[in-house]
């Protein structure tokens, strides 16, 4: 594809203008992020104002106990320690920190 470009970044620094985009797209990546604050900041950044952040298929877990399961459980996070998980009410106060919703 000619009109295609790949950019690789850290999603709490992306390389791009603010209010590049009419989509954000983001799959199952959310629950890496170290500040999800600055995560979701940045795709809020970057999406155009009446654009769409589109978030899906990211860990949740509903107290402390669960995140302790969960990496304890998670077959990759011991290799590389990237995996994580938010509660719903983190979730929900970043996108409203940084005016997604």
């Amino acid at each position: 594809m000619s009109n295609l470009e790949i950019f690789e970044s850290f999603a709490e620094d992306i390389k791009f203008d603010s209010n590049s985009f009419d989509v954000v797209y983001v799959r199952q990546a959310m629950h890496h992020a170290n500040d999800l604050n600055k995560f979701i900041g940045e795709c809020g950044r970057v999406v155009k104002n009446g654009g769409l952040l589109l978030t899906i298929r990211d860990h949740v877990i509903f107290d402390a106990k669960d995140k302790e399961w969960f990496l304890e459980s998670h077959p990759l996070h011991k290799f590389y320690g990237g995996e994580n998980a938010y509660k719903p009410e983190e979730y929900e106060s970043a996108m409203e920190n940084a005016s997604m919703t």
